[in-house]
């Protein structure tokens, strides 16, 4: 099910009583925080189940996020709910045969309990893989808009947790997935990146190797990463990428533009290459497989109302 969320009374009346009183932080011109609206989605599977909050920066806990030089445009966390397959192959190594978000209905018939156990690699387990040998877990982005002091500067910060889904591995870098996963963001507006980061943290707390970064001017960044460290043989659970994004002269004559980031999984030997595409000067950005795949699958987290 798509969840489109927008600053609605209902939302900040709930937002109120999660957090207190609702209160003005320090506006940063020319952000105007109420025209900041938020949109979390899955292209490829519409009816998906994503659980989600919202954090806009003009509520009262928004006041302890300011930290140096920037505040809060807003937040949302959104989590979905993954059931992958896998087979064993006649050399031994376990495979990914299918990766997909579960609708609301299939969730709750499953039970969310069902989904909350630890990640971890369970070897034991490898000689039990049949031919249709199902893991279950989630995954939980949290998508965070700073500003800056200076007008038409941002930083945006996207962080992915993974738990349950017990991989299964083999020692081998292509098990059970062959796929990279990718996370970054996308823009309109003509902003351009001036710095970035990335951190990729495994069960134990091991951090993996290097992701490779790709990027088009004015439009976009992203890092992607093999899930499966070699160094460890085990997998990559936490993902944390940011950048800032800026434009030193004002185009939009008073319109505004969005920021998209977004976390894409593939479980299969697709190439990782991205393309960007921004829908108008000021409309959307968006990216995605330069070579689509059905066996893939991504959440998209969208804010809008960011001046340009």
């Amino acid at each position: 099910m798509k969840k489109v969320f927008s600053l609605l009374l209902a939302l900040s009346m709930l937002i109120t009583g999660s957090f207190g009183v609702m209160a003005q932080a320090q506006t940063i011109e020319p952000t105007n925080f109420d025209e900041i609206n938020f949109q979390i989605t899955s292209k490829e599977n519409p009816d998906a189940y994503i659980e989600s909050r919202f954090v806009p920066g003009n509520s009262a806990y928004a006041r302890s996020s300011e930290e140096d030089g920037k505040t809060l445009v807003g937040y949302v966390d959104a989590t979905v709910y993954v059931e992958e397959t896998y087979t064993k192959g006649e050399d031994g190594n376990i495979f990914t045969t299918d990766s997909r978000l579960l609708s609301e209905e299939e969730v709750m018939s499953i039970g969310k309990s069902e989904f909350d156990v630890p990640v971890q690699s369970v070897q034991p387990r490898i000689s039990t893989i049949g031919d249709k040998t199902t893991s279950r877990g989630k995954l939980t982005i949290r998508f965070t808009v700073m500003a800056y002091s200076q007008a038409r500067r941002y930083q945006l910060n996207l962080t992915s947790n993974w738990s349950g889904l017990s991989w299964l591995s083999t020692g081998d870098t292509n098990s059970p997935g062959w796929g990279d996963d990718i996370m970054g963001f996308a823009w309109g507006g003509g902003y351009d990146f001036d710095g970035y980061g990335y951190d990729l943290l495994d069960a134990f707390g091991n951090h993996g190797r290097a992701a490779y970064i790709q990027s088009k001017a004015n439009c976009g960044v992203a890092w992607n990463f093999n899930e499966h460290t070699t160094e460890y043989d085990d997998y990559i659970t936490r993902a944390q990428c940011w950048t800032n994004i800026n434009k030193n002269v004002a185009t939009g004559g008073g319109n505004t533009t969005s920021v998209t980031g977004e976390y894409l999984h593939t479980w299969a030997a697709v190439s990782p290459s991205v393309s960007w595409s921004v829908s108008g000067s000021g409309g959307s950005g968006s990216f995605g497989l330069s070579s689509p795949s059905s066996q893939s699958w991504s959440i998209q987290a969208v804010v809008t109302g960011i001046p340009y």
